[in-house]
């Protein structure tokens, strides 16, 4: 576990840190975001040509998954900043797992062209 201090001190990444707290539940919210559109703008490091007013929505969803003990543990407080931090990250692990499976897709078909 990172904690907030790590984490401002610079020992960890934001995203190592966010990611910590991204649970199942809180991936399901942000799956509710078009896919399509999460991979159309997943080459920005920060989504922000999502409006910030969708991530906000998610907040009462992404609070209700993240555990509230890990929160504390780390030192961190909830806030609408650390909603959106938190979605944004479980938007970067959607998009990371849906290129995954796609290159292993591609693999397959070209494995089979052979």
């Amino acid at each position: 576990m990172f904690t907030r201090k790590q984490y401002m001190a610079g020992e960890c990444s934001h995203r190592e840190y966010y990611a910590q707290f991204v649970a199942p539940r809180v991936l399901a919210a942000v799956s509710s975001v078009d896919v399509r559109r999460l991979i159309k703008c997943s080459d920005q490091e920060n989504f922000n040509t999502i409006p910030l007013s969708h991530w906000d929505q998610l907040e009462v969803a992404v609070r209700s998954g993240v555990d509230r003990q890990l929160l504390r543990a780390a030192g961190e407080t909830w806030s609408p900043a650390t909603s959106v931090c938190i979605a944004k990250e479980a938007a970067h692990q959607l998009v990371d797992a849906y290129k995954e499976e796609n290159q292993r897709i591609a693999c397959l078909a070209d494995a089979f062209r052979l």
